[in-house]
C-alpha cells in the first residue's frame, strides 16, 4: 500500500476490508472468477416504503464484544440491546465480559455472511463465536458455529469449528453446508488482479478490492504520479470498470471513507478534511458531507449532515495517527447501508443516526474480509422481520 494512504482513518477501515471477497467465495481461482462474473439475483424492492417490508424491518448490529443492538429501521430508532453471552447456553458458548469496557483478545461473535444471505429470512442466524475471552498460549482460540432463532435469539445448535489464530471464514460448500475456508487464500487480491484486465482498468496502478456484492467490487487505486486515491466499481456481469471519483491527499485533503451499498451498484463517500492544530499537529475532521455514486460513474446524491461533522483523530508531526487523542462526542462511523436506503451511523457508545439517502438498494449482502469490528465501528449485520 502506498505510504501516503496509511495515515487517514479511511485506510484503517479499508485494510480490514482489503481481502473483502474471501468470506463467501470458493477457494479456487476459477471458481472465484465465476463468482465475480455472475451476480446473484436480488430481490425486488418497493421504493415507496422498502423499510416496511418484514424481512428488512429490523437490523441487529452484532459487535465483537458480544453486544447486540436492535434497530427499528422503519421508525429509525434503537429499541434494545443485550449481551449474546447471556443467550448462548450454559456453560456460555460466547465468553462474557468480566466488566463493561473490557476488550476481548479477538472477536467473540460475528454473523456468517454468504452470497445468498443478507439477513435471516428463515428466522435463523448463524454466528461464529468463541467461549474464550483471550487466546491460549499458542495464540489460538476455539470457535463454534452457533445457530440462533429470532426474534428471541434462542440458541438452537452448536458445532465445533476448531482452533484458529483469527476468526475463521465460512462459505457454502457444494452441498450447501457452511465450511471453514483456508486461511492462506487472498481472494481479494485475486479478484483485483482479474479486474485489472477489464475495460478501463489501464489507469489502475496499485489496486485493492475493498468490498463486493452481487458480483460487483469496490476498488480503490493509486493515482499515478499524485498523492491520493481513486475509487471505481468493477461490474462483474459486464466485465468492465467504472471510475467513480478521485480524491487528493495533502494539505487539507484527506481521502474519504467509502462504503459499498447492497447490490454493489452504489458507493457512499463520507468526506473528511485535515485541520491544523498548531505546533505541527493536525487533526482529521468529518465534514458531514455524504456523496452517493452510481454504477454509471456519476454522483447521484450529495447531502450535508451537520450532525455527522466533527473531530475524528489527531495526527502527529510525521503524519502518523495519535492513539492518545481523545475521541469526541461527534465521532460517527457508518455501520450499514440498508436495502431501504438508510445510512446508519454509530458513535460507538450505543447511539445511532439514521440518514435517508433517497435511494433504495438491492438486497444482496455486502461482503468483506473484516474479522473484527474495529472497536465498534464495523459490527456484523443481521436483518430480520422482528
Amino acid at each position: 500500500m502506498p505510504p501516503h494512504l496509511t495515515p487517514a482513518r479511511f485506510v484503517t477501515c479499508a485494510v480490514m476490508a482489503a481481502s473483502a471477497l474471501a468470506a463467501g467465495c470458493s477457494s479456487s481461482t476459477d471458481q472465484m472468477r465465476v463468482a465475480l462474473a455472475t451476480p446473484v439475483a436480488a430481490k425486488a424492492l418497493d421504493p415507496a416504503d422498502p423499510t416496511d417490508r418484514s424481512q428488512y424491518r429490523y437490523l441487529y448490529a452484532v459487535y465483537c464484544n458480544g453486544r447486540v443492538d436492535r434497530l427499528d429501521l422503519k421508525n429509525q430508532a434503537k429499541t434494545g440491546s443485550f449481551q449474546l453471552s447471556e443467550r448462548s447456553g450454559s456453560p456460555a458458548a460466547i465468553a462474557a465480559l468480566p466488566r463493561p469496557g473490557v476488550r476481548p483478545g479477538g472477536c467473540l461473535a460475528r454473523p456468517v455472511v454468504t452470497q445468498d444471505a443478507q439477513g435471516s429470512s428463515d428466522g435463523l442466524v448463524n454466528i461464529i463465536a468463541s467461549s474464550r475471552l483471550d487466546p491460549d498460549a499458542d495464540g489460538r482460540k476455539p470457535y463454534q458455529l452457533l445457530t440462533f432463532a429470532l426474534p428471541g435469539w434462542t440458541l438452537q445448535q452448536a458445532r465445533n469449528l476448531g482452533s484458529f489464530d483469527a476468526l475463521p471464514r465460512l462459505a457454502r460448500a457444494a452441498d450447501g453446508a457452511l465450511a471453514v475456508q483456508p486461511q492462506d487464500k487472498d481472494t481479494a487480491a485475486a479478484m483485483a488482479a482479474q479486474a485489472q484486465a477489464w475495460t478501463a482498468a489501464d489507469a489502475l496502478a496499485w489496486t485493492s478490492a475493498q468490498a463486493w456484492s452481487a458480483g460487483n467490487v469496490l476498488l480503490i487505486y493509486a493515482l499515478p504520479g499524485q498523492r491520493g486515491m481513486g475509487a471505481a466499481l468493477a461490474l462483474g456481469a459486464e466485465a468492465r470498470i467504472v471510475h467513480l471519483a478521485e480524491f487528493r491527499s495533502g494539505g487539507n485533503d484527506i481521502p474519504p471513507d467509502l462504503h459499498l451499498a447492497p447490490g454493489g451498484r452504489f458507493v457512499l463517500a463520507s468526506l473528511k478534511r485535515s485541520v491544523p492544530l498548531g505546533e505541527g499537529l493536525r487533526k482529521v475532521e468529518a465534514t458531514g458531507e455524504l456523496r452517493l455514486y452510481g454504477a454509471d460513474g456519476r454522483q447521484t446524491r450529495a447531502l450535508n449532515q451537520a450532525s455527522l461533522a466533527g473531530s475524528v483523530l489527531a495526527r502527529s508531526r510525521p503524519g502518523s495517527l495519535d492513539p492518545d487523542q481523545p475521541r469526541t462526542d461527534n465521532d460517527w462511523f457508518n455501520v450499514a447501508l440498508t436495502p431501504g436506503g438508510l445510512a446508519v451511523f454509530t458513535d460507538r457508545r450505543g447511539n445511532y443516526q439514521f440518514i435517508a439517502l433517497g435511494q433504495p438498494f438491492d438486497s444482496d449482502p455486502v461482503m468483506d474480509d473484516a474479522q473484527d469490528d474495529a472497536d465498534g465501528a464495523r459490527p456484523g449485520l443481521v436483518y430480520a422481520a422482528r
